[in-house]
């Protein structure tokens, strides 16, 4: 029922020169309602909360525990030759911790980023999650998507050859209702991209 009145409102506001599907806010709040993402995490300490950044006047951002939140924002692509509407779901956590004695990728912030692809009729065509570093690109194809059996050649990074995802791995406490959240993915716009001063720092390794 939510994606054909999802794909209703994607016809119509395509109806443009460039055919580009540019929902109202309140119906990109529709879009959300129906296709956002429910992180099931195990959680075994305050890094594994979803939280929302806080930016500071001086030294690093705080993290606010008090009111989980996702952000969202809407971005655009082309599948076969036109326009289609994407959604990204981004979740902030206050850090990563190291997994051994050199890991590049914990510290303070952490996050993951959940995208739909939605095609005019309001069918998901395709959801893809990465790290909010832009590293461990996964993809998942929603029916009848497939994804092609087939390497993808790309010159600047190889070969790619698409394989089914692992099934998840499951902590001691995972079925523990102290252990594990379950959180909805509510909206929130990317109010932390304009606080002064910013979250990110020069540093490329560092939010």
């Amino acid at each position: 029922m939510r994606s054909a009145m999802v794909g209703a409102f994607l016809r119509q506001t395509a109806d443009n020169p460039l055919n580009i599907p540019r929902p109202t806010n309140d119906e990109l709040q529709v879009s959300v309602a129906a296709f956002a993402p429910v992180f099931a995490i195990d959680v075994t300490g305050d890094f594994d909360r979803i939280g929302a950044p806080v930016a500071a006047k001086t030294g690093p951002p705080g993290f606010d525990f008090r009111a989980p939140r996702v952000y969202v924002q809407p971005s655009w692509a082309i599948f076969d030759g036109a326009p289609v509407l994407q959604i990204s779901c981004l979740a902030w956590f206050f850090e990563r911790l190291p997994r051994g004695d050199l890991d590049i990728l914990a510290g303070r912030m952490d996050g993951v980023i959940w995208r739909v692809t939605i095609v005019l009729d309001g069918r998901p065509l395709l959801y893809d999650s990465i790290h909010a570093r832009g590293c461990y690109h996964l993809f998942f194809s929603a029916p009848p998507t497939r994804l092609k059996d087939h390497p993808v050649n790309d010159p600047s990074e190889g070969t790619v050859v698409p394989a089914n995802a692992p099934p998840p791995a499951r902590a001691s406490g995972w079925c523990s209702t102290s252990a594990a959240a379950i959180l909805p993915a509510r909206a929130f716009g990317h109010e932390h991209r304009r606080l002064k001063p910013t979250l990110y720092d020069p540093s490329p390794w560092t939010p």
